[in-house]
């Protein structure tokens, strides 16, 4: 989402002067190539436009800015979905159910024009009909 986000802001973004934008994914360096392909993010820095992609597959970066790691991060005797669950009703992190609630229902408020361009980069990667 925050790439098909930041794709439809780009050009807004340079016109105010922003130049260098940099992308830091929690993945390898071949999954991070695969969303820019996905969501048509422009990746070449060498022509003066595009996104940087840095790769950061144990999420290092995130953790020195203080990133929580959610609940129980360190159990690998707990089952994944009981962590999410366990999320989703507020442990380790307040308010991750609202947030996933917008995400389902949207922001009635706010407009999101980001979200049809997102849509139409789907169509026209044809990952669903016309």
């Amino acid at each position: 989402e925050y790439a098909q986000r930041l794709r439809y802001y780009m050009p807004e973004l340079q016109k105010r002067g922003i130049t260098k934008i940099g992308l830091v994914l929690n993945c390898n360096a071949d999954s991070a190539k695969s969303l820019a392909d996905l969501v048509d993010l422009p990746c070449d820095v060498n022509e003066g436009y595009g996104v940087e992609l840095l790769v950061d597959p144990l999420g290092n970066a995130g953790r020195a800015f203080g990133v929580g790691t959610g609940w129980r991060p360190d159990d690998p005797d707990m089952s994944p979905y009981v962590k999410l669950f366990g999320m989703l009703f507020g442990l380790g992190a307040w308010a991750t159910l609202p947030a996933v609630i917008g995400g389902y229902i949207g922001n009635p408020f706010t407009p999101q024009p980001w979200i049809e361009d997102a849509m139409a980069v789907g169509q026209r990667k044809g990952r669903w009909p016309d």
